[in-house]
């Protein structure tokens, strides 16, 4: 099946991009595997008007195998010079203590040799790793820039009163309402009425000149969805970029890098207007729970002891992790603790309940954004230092950028790949159990022994014990 797609993929190239594609004359459908191998009994050279130099996927000559001392085939010799356009150099007493080493098992082996490639790729800036090095540089060094920025300056201090209003409203040397944050770096966070359906109730945010709290048009009003689907427009999401009114217009502000930063940021997002937009503007996201997991992640089965009663025998690992929660990881890199109990009210409570407990609510976000911030503080270097390359950064930033579904072809998708998903389960299950009948097998006259891969396991017969049922009373 692989195959098969991959020939109809290599067909696809031949047909769509001819510059780089070389064509077999042979009646019938194309053989991708003879292409690879350059095994095609007769090639011709196609190509555009765009002068390039002639591009083949089959050897003219023999200059092209190439092989280490160790007796290994490597690159073709075209595609080392494209690649890595420098000699290599080894050290001779390196190889001398290798091949000795390797004698002793009667290594190197025959060399079985494979077909040589030449193929002309695309112009590359130096060689391969600093190709890459300065495509992840240009990608993603605006917004590094920014963040580093931003950690330079500490935070104002939080309102000690917040405006109950509907939209942005900055808290700066004066208090005025605004269509958007106006700084390029925003520490974000969004609370949800959970019984009212997911369109946001409140926000708050921090840059490093201003405080922003943003409040929906529902809440002012107590406005229940509950119980009637209004629909949703971009009217009811959060402006960060532009005014509400605005109808998909790209200005010099939504081409302008910014960074926009939230635990668990991917939610947030959800709920901002620009990100439904079809046109995509320079807003990037930055998650602290990813860069957590990223820098002191843990694996499933250390998070299923975190989040179990029993005692963990050893703890020296608990000291450098913990779950992903913002106030997990508050505790593990700020050594402080959130309070979490205000939580409840928009998990369980109505419109009604937050319009009045507003201001404290409003803290409670504002203390989260505040959180997240100190935790950035931590993790920014941790993270640099940790995964240097500038591809890593630029990675993370495009992966925040996919499209938001909006309809129901995402339910779809969603119950389509469960069903693949479980019946690619169910096959998988049922083949490993015919490898463990066939196992089974080698136990009559300690056949595993012979066994490859097998011998070294515990073949220990073990009885089993099973349950007796119990009698109905009669």
């Amino acid at each position: 099946m692989y195959w098969k797609r991959a020939n109809v993929y290599y067909a696809h190239c031949a047909r769509g991009r001819l510059k780089y594609c070389t064509v077999s004359k042979s009646p019938g459908p194309i053989d991708g595997t003879k292409i690879i191998m350059g095994k095609s009994p007769e090639e011709i050279i196609v190509s555009d008007d765009t002068p390039a130099r002639t591009p083949r996927l089959a050897p003219v000559d023999k200059t092209e195998f190439r092989k280490n001392k160790l007796n290994i085939q490597m690159l073709s010799s075209n595609l080392y010079d494209q690649l890595f356009n420098e000699p290599n150099r080894t050290d001779e007493n390196v190889i001398r203590m290798a091949l000795e080493e390797l004698s002793k098992y009667n290594l190197p082996s025959t060399l079985h040799k494979m077909p040589d490639i030449e193929l002309q790729l695309p112009p590359m800036d130096g060689n391969i790793i600093d190709h890459f090095h300065k495509i992840g540089r240009t990608q993603s060094e605006p917004y590094s820039v920014l963040m580093n920025d931003f950690l330079k300056h500490p935070i104002p201090e939080m309102p000690k009163e917040w405006v109950f209003k509907e939209g942005w409203t900055r808290y700066g040397k004066e208090i005025e309402p605004c269509d958007y944050p106006k700084e390029k770096v925003t520490i974000f966070d969004v609370e949800v009425c959970c019984k009212e359906g997911d369109l946001p109730t409140l926000a708050t945010a921090v840059t490093s000149e201003a405080w922003y709290s943003w409040v929906s048009k529902d809440l002012i009003n107590c406005n229940t969805r509950s119980g009637r689907f209004l629909g949703y427009s971009c009217k009811d999401l959060i402006p960060m970029e532009t005014s509400i009114k605005s109808r998909e217009k790209s200005n010099e502000w939504t081409n302008t890098p910014k960074l926009c930063v939230g635990h668990h940021v991917a939610f947030d997002r959800a709920r901002i207007m620009e990100q439904y937009w079809l046109n995509r503007t320079a807003l990037r996201f930055i998650d602290t729970m990813s860069l957590h997991v990223a820098v002191s992640g843990i694996t499933s089965y250390q998070k299923a002891l975190l989040k179990s009663k029993d005692v963990i025998e050893d703890e020296s690992w608990q000291q450098h992790s913990s779950l992903n929660s913002l106030n997990e990881v508050y505790k593990l890199y700020c050594k402080l603790e959130l309070s979490k109990s205000d939580r409840d009210i928009f998990v369980k409570g109505s419109l009604k309940d937050i319009n009045n407990d507003f201001q404290n609510l409003m803290n409670y976000c504002a203390n989260d954004v505040k959180a997240t911030t100190h935790v950035l503080e931590k993790l920014w270097p941790l993270f640099l230092e940790r995964f240097p390359h500038p591809v890593t950064l630029a990675g993370i930033l495009e992966l925040g950028t996919s499209y938001l579904p909006v309809n129901t072809n995402w339910k779809r998708y969603i119950s389509t790949s469960n069903e693949i998903y479980e019946d690619l389960d169910t096959e998988s299950k049922f083949l490993l159990t015919q490898q463990a009948n066939q196992a089974c097998q080698l136990m009559y006259g300690d056949n595993y022994k012979k066994d490859l891969w097998l011998w070294d396991q515990d073949w220990t017969p073990k009885q089993l014990k099973l349950k007796k049922q119990k009698k109905k009373k009669t």
